[in-house]
C-alpha cells in the first residue's frame, strides 16, 4: 500500500424507522462508485450488528487528489447526499493518510 493512499471513514445513524432506506441508498451509491472509480481501491458499507440504525462506510482511495476530484461537482453524489440528509439523524466523515 502506498503511503499516499487516503482512508475515509463515514459514520452514520439513521433516523428512527429509516435504517432500511439508508442501507438501500448506501448499497446503490457504493455499487456506482465501484463501477466508475478506478481510484477508489475499495469501498465497503457496514451495518452495526446490534444497533441496526448505525452504519460505517470504509473507503480506500489511491490519493487525496483523486478523492477530491471525484467528489468535486459530482451531481450523482450531490443527489445521494441530499437524499441522505433526509434519512440520517447524525453522521460524520474522517480522513486518514496512510503512514506505513
Amino acid at each position: 500500500m502506498s503511503a499516499q493512499t487516503l482512508t475515509v471513514l463515514v459514520l452514520l445513524r439513521a433516523k428512527p424507522g429509516l435504517a432500511d432506506q439508508v442501507q438501500a441508498e448506501i448499497e446503490s451509491q457504493l455499487t456506482a462508485i465501484r463501477a466508475e472509480q478506478e481510484a477508489c481501491l475499495t469501498i465497503v458499507g457496514n451495518r452495526h450488528d446490534e444497533d441496526r440504525d448505525r452504519f460505517l462506510i470504509y473507503e480506500l482511495w489511491r490519493s487525496r487528489a483523486e478523492f477530491d476530484a471525484f467528489y468535486a461537482g459530482n451531481e450523482s453524489l450531490n443527489a445521494y447526499l441530499a437524499r441522505m440528509k433526509e434519512l440520517v439523524a447524525e453522521g460524520g466523515l474522517t480522513m486518514w493518510e496512510a503512514i506505513a
